[in-house]
């Protein structure tokens, strides 16, 4: 099973801001157009964004189909608050190596509550490369 486009954008953090941007592009898009001035900057911005949004989505679908075997479960070790960022720490080992990893996530107050009560959570993780790892359970 592969991951949902959906639940990509929602949980990886870039993705969340690269919709965000092709949200706020659509709309300046469609003032413009009203307005009848000014719209080749904002094709121009438009395709870009939507660009690295789909190149984004579709990379980390791809790298999360590859780790769906390699499978190993975490340690919920805290939640940090920075700057009104929400970030989930999350302690975790690979090959005898002691690992953790500070997850951003764009979360309002009900999604930072439901995530408060994790405490176990299974994680994908590149073997080669053991910083390289995903919350599986957001995903799928």
């Amino acid at each position: 099973m592969k991951p949902k486009i959906l639940k990509i954008i929602k949980y990886d953090y870039f993705s969340s801001l690269l919709f965000i941007i092709a949200i706020v592009v659509t709309l300046l898009f469609a003032a413009i157009i009203a307005v009848g001035s000014g719209i080749g900057i904002v094709i121009i911005i438009a395709l870009v964004s939507y660009t690295l949004l789909v190149l984004r989505v579709f990379l980390v679908r791809k790298d999360i189909y590859r780790l769906k075997d390699s499978k190993i479960m975490g340690t919920v070790h805290r939640f940090d608050r920075n700057n009104g960022n929400f970030y989930i720490v999350i302690n975790y080992e690979v090959n005898t190596r002691s690992l953790g990893k500070r997850f951003p996530v764009l979360a309002g107050p009900v999604l930072r509550a439901k995530l408060r009560k994790l405490k176990d959570v299974e994680l994908l993780v590149d073997i080669d490369k053991p910083k390289r790892v995903y919350i599986a359970q957001f995903f799928y």
